[in-house]
């Protein structure tokens, strides 16, 4: 029986562990976005929030702990923006 809760534990650490270090999910990148918009304009408008329902991320490079490189596919076409994960959530840096 020991060895189960020991098994079952180790599984639990790793899915917490897995999930501190990966990389910004396309719901990732648009509450980001949504945060920055927020922050610039004080409320998002109905074109805003369609605009970053588009938002998808392609791919990502880790540049540092929690910083990450990633390409997006917007309205505007392709960008690139840095990401951060902070202790409220991934932060768009450019």
């Amino acid at each position: 029986m020991p060895k189960n809760f020991n098994l079952i534990g180790l599984v639990f650490i790793s899915a917490l562990l897995s999930a501190c270090s990966s990389k910004p999910t396309d719901d990732d990148l648009r509450q980001a976005q949504t945060k920055s918009y927020q922050k610039m304009t004080g409320s998002l408008s109905e074109q805003d929030k369609k605009d970053i329902a588009e938002m998808r991320v392609l791919s990502c490079t880790k540049l540092e702990d929690k910083s990450y490189d990633c390409s997006i596919q917007g309205i505007l076409g392709p960008q690139k923006v840095q990401m951060i994960k902070g202790d409220d959530g991934w932060t768009v840096v450019n």
